[in-house]
């Protein structure tokens, strides 16, 4: 199965602007405010404390049967204080992709609601030649007749863009597949990879921090997705380590000035890991040997330091790895392809 590409738009990149020490909080939707149509309980003030406390929120979803307004309805109508400006879709990237690479013409496989947000995008016309397929959540409507069509739509050359690439859903009746297991079938039949401009994208989540006028080092994301949300915003996270490096490179900075701060903080982090870990694991095995097994309890130091050096060595040649990335001209090339970021609004 070939490996779908995460969109990364050539005028995206992350953009360093003032920002107060209060992080921003981008917040997954569906099994993090609400499961299954029903609020999870305390979610509505806890969303309402949280704004308060954070530097800015965004609701980020990677939904895509209903539009932005209506995901703002449900919203509101489980009791959740909301404005349309904190609700992101993948839909606005997707007409940002569309309008970057100059597709005259689209095939819209999404549901009907969802047609407003795309609205920028012009449909193609029976028989006119299509520049993109844009696959978002079909429901009961993905049959073999419409993946069937698509096929042949990619295989004349069309570019597939995915809303999203989750593999499956929770719905009221259980799980069910989702647009990332479609994405997949038409991938490996048309030996085309996808664009895909919902969460995990980086430039989604550059979007995001855009409008709150945030970066990266100061934000979190909370979801339920290990794939989506966790690994997209550890991506970010990541992508922006790169790019200060690659700024401080160009601004005149050696690469051993910049690898002595990145390390000394990996080594920090890795030693400060190293000792929380083997604290809890002295604790865990001393009341393991004293209640449990009732034999006498003997404290090995070396053991410990050696795993606390080990550790710490590690952690930095991790990030001694990374730095040198950054630092290399291909880094340099990557990051100024981005260009300068701007919200969707």
């Amino acid at each position: 199965m070939r490996r779908s590409r995460i969109t990364e738009p050539r005028h995206y990149s992350w953009r360093m602007l003032e920002t107060s020490i209060t992080p921003a909080v981008l917040l997954d939707i569906d099994g993090v405010l609400h499961v299954g149509g029903e609020p999870v309980p305390g979610a509505a003030s806890a969303l309402t404390e949280l704004r308060a406390l954070a530097g800015g929120i965004r609701l980020v979803t990677n939904t895509t049967s209903k539009s932005r307004l209506q995901i703002l309805e449900q919203l509101l109508g489980l009791g959740f204080d909301v404005d349309i400006e904190e609700v992101l879709t993948p839909a606005a990237l997707a007409v940002r992709h569309c309008r970057e690479r100059e597709h005259r013409a689209v095939k819209l496989l999404v549901g009907e609601a969802l047609h407003e947000d795309l609205a920028e995008l012009t449909a193609a016309e029976p028989g006119e030649r299509v520049d993109a397929v844009v696959l978002g959540d079909l429901g009961d409507g993905f049959t073999a007749e419409v993946l069937n069509d698509a096929f042949r739509l990619l295989m004349d050359g069309a570019e597939l863009v995915a809303l999203q690439h989750n593999r499956y859903w929770r719905r009221a009746d259980g799980i069910v597949l989702d647009v990332g297991a479609y994405s997949a079938a038409l991938e490996y039949a048309s030996s085309r990879d996808a664009v895909v401009v919902g969460k995990p994208a980086l430039a989604f989540f550059a979007a995001a921090l855009a409008d709150l006028g945030a970066g990266a080092e100061i934000a979190v994301m909370v979801g339920d997705d290990v794939e989506a949300d966790v690994g997209g915003a550890i991506a970010a996270g990541h992508h922006r380590r790169v790019y200060d490096a690659v700024v401080l490179k160009v601004l005149g900075a050696t690469r051993g000035a910049i690898a002595r701060a990145f390390l000394i903080e990996h080594g920090l982090i890795g030693m400060l890991s190293a000792l929380v870990a083997c604290g809890l694991g002295t604790l865990a095995a001393y009341f393991l040997v004293t209640r449990l097994m009732k034999i006498d309890w003997v404290f090995l130091p070396a053991p410990l330091l050696w795993t606390v050096g080990l550790a710490t060595l590690l952690t930095l040649a991790l990030g001694f790895a990374g730095v040198g990335f950054a630092g290399s001209r291909r880094a340099q090339r990557k990051t100024a392809e981005f260009g300068s970021i701007t919200s969707l609004e």
